[in-house]
């Protein structure tokens, strides 16, 4: 059996991976000089791509609360963010699934045991689910 912290570290490198390949256009640019960014959706929209979100978030609003004072033990408790506003997330184009990429390839580096190829396949599994994409284990590749 795989000790525990060399399980968490291989369900941390899967899933890391995943998110890293999958945010890989995440940039942010620099707000105006003298705006607030936390007002850059509520802004007049400069481009039709703008005036698009602009008008999607004021539909999605209603759905959303505002985060509050962070508790203890939550993220932001911890690490301080800016955070990001939709059109700030929209502008930034994340990579979202096309005709050509349905399926998300999780890629097994190195030595496993059966608990290590199971917790590998509920990876898999889970990673499906969350992004509504099929999901196909490649064949596992040796570290030197």
């Amino acid at each position: 059996m795989i000790p525990q912290m060399r399980t968490s570290a291989i369900i941390a490198l899967l899933l890391s991976s995943f998110l890293f390949v999958s945010c890989d256009s995440l940039s942010k640019s620099a707000p105006e000089k003298g705006s607030n960014p936390r007002n850059a959706s509520k802004a007049m929209p400069k481009t039709p791509a703008e005036a698009k979100a602009a008008k999607l978030e004021s539909k999605l609003e209603s759905f959303f609360e505002k985060m509050g004072t962070p508790k203890e033990g939550e993220w932001l408790a911890t690490f301080k963010e800016d955070g990001q506003t939709f059109a700030e997330y929209i502008k930034s184009a994340p990579t979202i699934p096309t005709e050509e990429r349905r399926k998300v390839y999780v890629l097994p580096a190195g030595e496993f045991d059966r608990e290590g190829r199971r917790l590998i396949s509920q990876t898999a599994e889970f990673i499906g689910a969350f992004y509504g994409l099929e999901t196909v284990i490649m064949d596992r590749v040796s570290i030197p």
